[in-house]
């Protein structure tokens, strides 16, 4: 009887070992995340999403062109573009490298929110970025969308004509 109570021990801890060890095997073993150190760095509140000039032109695009379309600012390009035809890693690098990251002043939408089109403020802080703003625009007109560029602060006048021809545009494709 001994005998079999010392037998019934040792087939307990050797399968609590066995257990344990599986837990800690480099196959099931999930590593540690570092957390990283950004130093005494620390997130604030921005007073406003828009600065005075996109204010300004974000009032003039509302008033031109409801209630034939939404207008959205400040629109991520990640919800504008999907990475495609590379390796799962190239099109995730690809997306949170370039879409992710950056994003439109102001998205034209209809109103079941499909993009009409992509409209960039050209504002003195677009002065020094004019190459990459090109590669950008680029981007998205390969990618099937229209872009339109505005002066500092347009005019009235050539968002009027500008929401006419949207207008005339979209009731062509209905006709």
């Amino acid at each position: 009887m001994f005998a079999l109570i010392v037998v019934i021990v040792l087939i307990a801890v050797i399968a609590a070992a066995a257990s344990q060890a599986k837990k800690k095997s480099p196959d099931t073993a999930q590593p540690e995340k570092k957390k990283a150190n950004y130093g005494n760095a620390k997130l604030l509140a921005k007073s406003a999403l828009l600065s005075k000039s996109e204010q300004e032109c974000y009032q003039k695009l509302v008033s031109v062109l409801q209630p034939d379309f939404l207008v959205l600012a400040q629109v991520s390009l990640g919800q504008l573009l999907r990475a495609t035809g590379g390796t799962k890693r190239q099109n995730d690098n690809l997306y949170y490298n370039f879409a992710s990251r950056k994003a439109a002043d102001f998205v034209i939408c209809r109103a079941d929110f499909s993009v009409v089109v992509v409209v960039e403020l050209d504002d003195p802080s677009h002065d020094s970025k004019k190459d990459r703003d090109a590669d950008r625009d680029k981007t998205l007109r390969d990618a099937g969308h229209e872009v339109l560029r505005l002066p500092s602060i347009p005019t009235d006048e050539l968002l009027q004509r500008y929401a006419a021809s949207l207008r005339a545009r979209e009731a062509a494709k209905k006709a």
